[in-house]
Formats: structure tokens, C-alpha cells, sequence
């Protein structure tokens, strides 16, 4: 799912789901990507907890209705991953908040590397996020 423009957008892959009837049943294992002109970063190991994600779109149908507030999504890991959409003002525009990090080695230091910054969003796309992110949920 591509959330965004072409020049400024997050996109989510859906790489692995844990199955029924094991522990964490339901989470998912995504690839994200932003990119934010000329400033972009890939990681295919974040995991998002299937209650998280429900919550994530049930804010959202909440936004998309009221056209205020946010709804925020984070990854398992602390700051590896979050996703925010929220309300800029009173006239229905938004704009998402992302920020993806992941560490890196170099020689005997692990580097943080990472990639955060916004964007606007037309106020039409709403209802195709909440839905591709229930589908998410549902699936």
C-alpha cells in the first residue's frame, strides 16, 4: 500500500503474517519505505502487533469521520517505526508523520540510521488509507 505521492509517500508490504493459534497470532511483518524527496529508507523487519494495528484503524475511521484528531501507528520495537495521520486544521487538510529507523554496523559501532519527516495528504484519500489498512486488519 502506498500512502501519499510519488514523491512523498510511505509504502507497507505485507512480508509475513504469524498464523492462528500460536503466540502472537496475527502480527505482521512489513517492509516499510518512505520517501520524502530526495531523503528515502527501506527496512523489511518491522513488526506490527495485530491489537496495534485494530486500534490504528479504528482512530482512523474515527478521523475520517470527525476530520479531527490523529491516529497514531508504532512498530514492536520502539522507535523503529511510526506512523502518524492527523488533523492540520479545521478545513479537513491533513498531513502523516513517519519516522523509520533501523541500526546498522560499522566496525564495532552500531549506528542509528534513519528517515522521519511529513507530509500533506489530499482530503479524498482517507477513505481509501482506512480501508487499506482494515484490509490489513481483516485479512
Amino acid at each position: 500500500m502506498r500512502i501519499g505521492t510519488e514523491t512523498e509517500h510511505t509504502d507497507l508490504v505485507v512480508l509475513e503474517r504469524v498464523p492462528v493459534g500460536v503466540p502472537n497470532e496475527g502480527d505482521l511483518r512489513v517492509q516499510v519505505s518512505v520517501t520524502l524527496g530526495a531523503f528515502c529508507g527501506t527496512y523489511d523487519y518491522v513488526w506490527l502487533e495485530q491489537a496495534a494495528l485494530a486500534e490504528f484503524v479504528e482512530r482512523l475511521t474515527s478521523l475520517e469521520r470527525s476530520r479531527s484528531g490523529e491516529a497514531l501507528l508504532q512498530s514492536l520495537s520502539p522507535d523503529e517505526f511510526s506512523f502518524k495521520l492527523r488533523s492540520r486544521d479545521n478545513s479537513g487538510h491533513f498531513v502523516a508523520e513517519v519516522s523509520l529507523q533501523r541500526y546498522q554496523y560499522s566496525g564495532p559501532i552500531y549506528w542509528p540510521t534513519n528517515v522521519s519527516g511529513g507530509f500533506e495528504l489530499e482530503p479524498t484519500e482517507l477513505p481509501k488509507i482506512v480501508s487499506q489498512f482494515r484490509a490489513l486488519v481483516d485479512a
